[in-house]
């Protein structure tokens, strides 16, 4: 997902989720988590194996189908070896969605 005047790489993608609705967040938050594992060269086999869970629950995260757990997002940062700058605005991002 591109968003305009945003460049693939930048924390400062997803500045203004805050005032999106729950599922704008989980469909960008999904989309971000996404990238960073296809950027990782993990498969969702093995993010599901991450977050002891299903590859089936990866598509679901990454398409915004469900609701995010913050202990399943660290985890699939900290397998996805994120940045401390861009970890913090993904950290936030699972209570907005989830409201």
């Amino acid at each position: 997902m591109k968003l305009p005047g945003i460049r693939d790489g930048q924390a400062g993608w997803a500045l203004g989720y805050e005032q999106a609705g729950p599922v704008a967040v989980r469909i960008l938050l999904g989309a971000r988590l996404r990238k960073l594992r296809e950027a990782a060269g993990v498969s969702r086999e093995d993010a599901g194996y991450a977050i002891r869970g299903s590859e089936s629950k990866i598509s679901r995260l990454e398409l915004g189908r469900t609701s995010f757990k913050l202990r399943d997002v660290t985890d699939l940062l900290d397998l996805y070896a994120v940045s401390a700058d861009e970890r913090a605005t993904l950290l936030a991002m699972p209570a907005h969605a989830n409201t």
